[in-house]
């Protein structure tokens, strides 16, 4: 076996400054994120690009957007930081890291396979018990509503710690029935004039885009303040709505439209400074941003 292990860690850490600047958005929040200057976050992925002879990234003055090469390799990074994981636990004494954590996360995430996960996280550490706080109110750690949270607004308190952040990608989703129904919508003006529109209340004031769609909407048939609720009327062939993209690979019965409305929302891992380096609640942690980008 030809090992040439300088090429190969260069190539894991091209594809660790890769993921991070597609879910970032920017070289520059990449940078923070990996303790870097912007500079060598660019320049990484600039020379990544050219010892591959394919385009990555598209540059804007926004930031970046990941082309499909660059998606695909994305998740090359994603399957190392998940090996990395099992190996740094692979002598892990399981059965000494024991107590109770609280987790808050909101109905959304709680959606999108995150139970499935936390099985597996009991698995590898049976003497961890997880208490489970699902909640659309933002938690206060420093009153110990939880010990970690997914919370989709920046934190402000100077004792919160973001361990990771997410960008969530959303697109719009109709059921079988539905499309069986109605058609699927050609265009924004198709979807606004001649289709029945699901909502979420705070997506209003996220997306500009989509908020000008619900004000000229012909028909919009509900809205609620539950992701979940929202995902169970979309079923049910009540209308289309805006969910993650990556629910598509959850609920069989729903269709992603090709209406791309560039929806995104970033979530935050969070936890305090005083709690991050006990044992159970780090290995939490570690676990956690081993399979962030799944969700």
């Amino acid at each position: 076996m030809n090992i040439n292990m300088n090429r190969d860690m260069d190539t894991i850490k091209s594809l660790y400054f890769l993921n991070t600047a597609i879910e970032c958005g920017s070289f520059l929040k990449a940078s923070v994120v990996l303790n870097t200057k912007e500079s060598n976050v660019s320049r990484a992925i600039k020379t990544f690009e050219e010892t591959l002879n394919v385009q990555l990234l598209i540059r804007n003055a926004h930031g970046v957007i990941p082309t499909e090469t660059g998606l695909e390799l994305q998740k090359f990074a994603v399957n190392i930081h998940k090996q990395m994981y099992e190996v740094r636990n692979y002598t892990t004494e399981l059965h000494k890291i024991s107590g109770g954590i609280r987790l808050w996360t909101t109905d959304g995430l709680a959606s999108l396979g995150l139970a499935e996960y936390m099985v597996d996280f009991s698995n590898k550490f049976p003497a961890v018990n997880l208490e489970f706080i699902v909640s659309n109110e933002l938690p206060n750690l420093g009153q110990k509503d939880a010990d970690v949270a997914f919370v989709y607004k920046e934190p402000r308190h100077s004792d919160t710690v973001v361990i990771a952040t997410h960008n969530i990608k959303f697109g719009l989703f109709a059921s079988k029935s539905y499309i069986s129904k109605y058609g699927i919508p050609k265009d924004i003006d198709d979807l606004i004039n001649n289709h029945k529109i699901c909502n979420k209340n705070v997506f209003n004031d996220t997306w500009p885009v989509w908020k000008n769609i619900i004000n000229n909407a012909k028909n919009v048939v509900s809205v609620t303040n539950s992701s979940n609720m929202l995902v169970q009327l979309t079923k049910m062939g009540l209308g289309v709505s805006a969910h993650p993209i990556s629910l598509e690979k959850i609920e069989q019965d729903l269709i992603k439209l090709d209406l791309d409305l560039g929806l995104s929302w970033t979530y935050y891992l969070i936890t305090t400074k005083e709690r991050k380096d006990i044992p159970k609640i780090s290995v939490l942690l570690d676990y956690i941003k081993s399979v962030f980008l799944t969700l």
